[in-house]
């Protein structure tokens, strides 16, 4: 594997201008979304969509944003884990270019969310999403700028898979179609992509983390590139973990109700 290792690392701590301005272009993009192209669609695609409070159409706006965000870099994130040849060889320093516009695009996204967050949300949720966001940007913001560790900011970005079934789930239940089928089976779909994409690969993650430290060489790759790596991830790992318990709650609560109403049903059929 250390044949595969670029020795020389000076020539990487050149900031290539691409790559901040994907983040700047992608910021922009996303803000004229929010701002603009998601409450013209909504608002003719979805009549209740105009009832909505600001902050509720704020936070509406803002998943439309999340869904496109997640349906752009996931498949570039698995690419990078699964298909790169450079970050196979070299998950730390691999010069990946896909990974490189994937995280400026997730940068960039995140910039323009947060301050939908700041100005819209309640301050719970800008605490939590603030959290989430920072530790993203942490370590992204280093990759955008020199490159390094391709694999895991692809790799927590891979788990981005399940936002579309996580957001659909919120509209289905802002609009008020929380007894239909597809919120139902939404909501199975949902849980089971959250848990294989976000919980179940924790333990792989790290064991990643712990045997590359120990035994990859990493000259370049200061205490406080590393750090941001690990920080960042055990961030995102526990509101993930919070996150999925707050799922399997609303989930035993829908499953009651939907077993409640069958019941109910039935019932009444063999009444009349």
């Amino acid at each position: 594997m250390e044949d595969n290792v670029t020795e020389n690392y000076d020539h990487l701590f050149v900031i290539n201008p691409v790559y901040p301005s994907v983040a700047l272009a992608s910021t922009f993009v996303f803000s004229y979304m929010f701002m603009f192209t998601s409450p013209s669609w909504s608002a003719r695609a979805f009549p209740k969509y105009n009832d909505l409070t600001t902050n509720g159409k704020a936070d509406w706006n803002s998943r439309v944003c999340a869904i496109v965000h997640s349906l752009i870099v996931t498949p570039l994130a698995f690419y990078v884990i699964f298909i790169d040849e450079a970050v196979k060889a070299d998950p730390v320093w691999g010069h990946s270019v896909v990974s490189r516009i994937a995280m400026a695009t997730t940068e960039g996204f995140m910039l323009a969310d947060l301050f939908v967050i700041w100005r819209y949300f309640s301050w719970k949720d800008i605490l939590i999403y603030s959290c989430h966001h920072f530790a993203t940007l942490y370590p992204y913001t280093y990759n955008v700028l020199y490159g390094p560790m391709p694999y895991f900011g692809c790799f927590m970005l891979f788990t981005e898979g399940s936002t579309p079934f996580v957001n659909l789930r919120w509209f289905l239940h802002t609009i008020g179609r929380t007894d239909s089928d597809l919120y139902f089976y939404n909501g199975i779909i949902m849980t089971v992509t959250f848990f294989l994409l976000r919980i179940l690969t924790i333990v792989p993650f790290w064991v990643k983390v712990y045997f590359l430290f120990a035994t990859h060489p990493m000259p370049g790759l200061n205490l406080t590139m590393k750090m941001s790596m690990i920080i960042g991830s055990i961030l995102l790992c526990s509101l993930n973990l919070f996150w999925f318990w707050k799922m399997v709650q609303g989930g035993r609560k829908v499953l009651q109700r939907r077993t409640t109403r069958k019941e109910t049903e039935a019932v009444k059929s063999k009444g009349l």
